[in-house]
């Protein structure tokens, strides 16, 4: 793509997929294949072709009920074996909320309480990370800082846990808790920590034993890299435009507790049904992870407890990207549709990334129309000049953000690593070619949210900047 797409471009997929609904899916007897759209198959084949993605799963529950569970592709290119409805992805992040499951079902057992302290229940902890709050570490608001920012870390190099606790003990926390928000992939394994120790089981057996077995998930499991798992495709990164395998990550890190799943599209699509109706496992309070999380100031950080969390058209979305080493993962949710979509690819990369985001709306689309920002028109702007300031802050170059234009939960975290998770991101090397307001809406507490939607030399991706009273920046998206 070299220029603004057309509104044809962006709606026309949810209208034809739409109609082509009216037949019976096609269902591969034993496979559990249930066959896409036409429509919706050419283009996420275009997709992949476009992204360099080597095989992608794709499960669609609607109404509780599976409607497309498909793997196309290649799970292993060297070998010609074709992606099947079984063939096991990683779920990277798009996973973190079985983790936030299980510990809001050992709360809901009173084996815990949500507003203690982790370090009460998992042990050796370094005082830095031990007083924080386990709700703030489930949402990201902690201040845990993020170990993917430690020199040298590198995902195929064993870390022990003594070892990840011990270099993180020397880092300071990023802010109070509850006075910010920034995505921490630390406060996961912390709890994943708490997990084992409380269950007095590995983090791997209790996910297995409370919530894949009474899911009734055949192929899902946690990770483990070198193990020689049945079905799982083969990652691959995509750099300089070469396709290559991707290193190999170590056997726990694989499997850690911020984002270690694999799973099929079979599973995807029973787990997202069980979600729907309510049975995914014993006690998985799903209203609880997906109600949005306040910040001390009163305003929400559209993150509840495992699931990012938006609005398109006054309607409820939950939704969560994965990315670990060869891998990268779609997960998104419109619960007024009865809707889920989960999108799974063996590539790892930023092209890879815009596409499996793209196929995963794109599916949402052709089963609902006009359910998610991709079917959003451009509208008059009220206030272009708020317009112009977010592209200048998208294109800035490097240069720094200035603090006085943003709300404490954004300005305290100018200039340290954290603030690269909160603030908006600099856009300026993707080459932004157009930016068009595409929704304005209030929020409770006294908010108010632009909607943009960004078009660079190579995807599309829509950005919520959230105004305070005062005018204020103090929330950027981009889903």
């Amino acid at each position: 793509m070299t220029g603004r797409p057309s509104r044809r471009a962006m709606v026309g997929l949810g209208v034809a997929g739409a109609a082509a609904l009216g037949a019976s899916p096609a269902i591969a007897a034993g496979s559990g294949r249930i066959g896409l759209p036409p429509p919706l198959r050419r283009a996420v084949q275009a997709r992949m072709e476009a992204g360099r993605l080597p095989a992608v799963a794709v499960a669609v529950v609607r109404n509780g009920v599976p409607a497309a569970v498909e793997g196309l592709g290649l799970a292993s290119p060297p070998f010609g074996v074709a992606a099947t409805p079984r063939t096991l992805f990683h779920l990277g992040s798009a996973s973190k909320h079985f983790t936030a499951a299980l510990v809001l079902r050992l709360a809901a057992a009173g084996r815990i309480r949500l507003g203690d302290a982790v370090g009460d229940y998992a042990r050796g902890l370094p005082p830095s990370l031990a007083g924080l709050p386990i709700s703030a570490l489930l949402s990201h608001t902690a201040g845990a800082p993020e170990y993917e920012a430690l020199a040298g870390f590198e995902g195929d190099k064993p870390v022990c846990r003594e070892m990840f606790l011990a270099r993180m003990g020397g880092l300071a926390v990023d802010f109070a808790p509850g006075e910010a928000w920034s995505y921490s992939n630390t406060g996961y394994v912390l709890l994943g920590y708490l997990i084992a120790d409380v269950c007095g089981r590995p983090y791997r057996e209790v996910v297995a034993q409370e919530l894949l077995a009474p899911a009734r998930l055949r192929e899902a499991r946690v990770d483990d890299a070198s193990a020689i798992i049945p079905g799982r495709a083969e990652p691959h990164v995509l750099a300089d435009g070469v396709l290559r395998r991707a290193m190999t990550m170590d056997s726990d890190f694989s499997g850690w507790p911020d984002g270690g799943m694999l799973i099929s599209a079979r599973d995807a699509a029973r787990w997202e049904a069980g979600l729907q109706r309510g049975e995914a496992a014993p006690a998985v309070p799903l209203r609880t992870m997906t109600t949005p999380v306040l910040l001390k100031t009163g305003r929400n950080c559209a993150y509840g407890f495992g699931w990012r969390l938006d609005r398109v058209r006054g309607r409820e979305v939950h939704y969560h990207a994965g990315s670990v080493p060869g891998f990268m993962a779609f997960y998104l949710r419109i619960p007024s549709e009865r809707l889920g979509v989960v999108v799974t690819a063996n590539v790892q990369s930023e092209r890879a990334r815009a596409a499996v985001a793209r196929i995963a709306h794109e599916a949402a689309e052709g089963f609902a129309p006009g359910s998610t920002a991709i079917s959003l028109v451009p509208m008059r702007d009220p206030d272009p000049a708020l317009a112009a300031e977010a592209r200048a802050m998208l294109l800035r170059g490097g240069r720094p953000l200035d603090p006085g234009r943003f709300a404490p939960e954004i300005a305290c975290l100018l200039g340290r690593p954290a603030g690269e998770k909160a603030a908006p991101p600099d856009r300026t090397a993707a080459g932004l070619l157009d930016l068009n307001l595409v929704e304005a809406f209030d929020e409770d507490g006294g908010g108010h949210v632009r909607r943009y939607r960004c078009v660079y030399a190579d995807r599309v991706e829509h950005m919520a900047f959230a105004y305070a009273r005062d005018g204020r920046i103090y929330r950027v998206r981009a889903i």
